[in-house]
């Protein structure tokens, strides 16, 4: 995934699966629930199932994030 420089996902959670986060390059904040924490690349996070989460682009540059989950069959609720 690519997130352009200042840009952000939409806050969501997934009901069905946990989500591993894993920074390629460029600088994200990463909020899961009320915890905020800021990643560069190298820097891996785990979500649990049912977390309210998303990532903002916090560089100037565009950053890539490779994005794993534990099933095929992944669901997104938006808040």
């Amino acid at each position: 995934m690519l997130h352009p420089a200042r840009g952000s996902n939409p806050v969501h959670h997934h009901p069905n699966c946990d989500e591993v986060l894993h920074v390629i390059r460029g600088r994200i904040r990463h909020r899961v629930g009320s915890e905020y924490v800021e990643m560069g690349a190298g820097d891996t996070i785990s979500i649990p199932v049912g977390s309210v989460h998303n990532a903002e682009n916090i560089g100037d540059e565009e950053c890539e994030l490779l994005i794993t989950f534990d099933t095929a069959r992944r669901q997104v609720v938006g808040e």
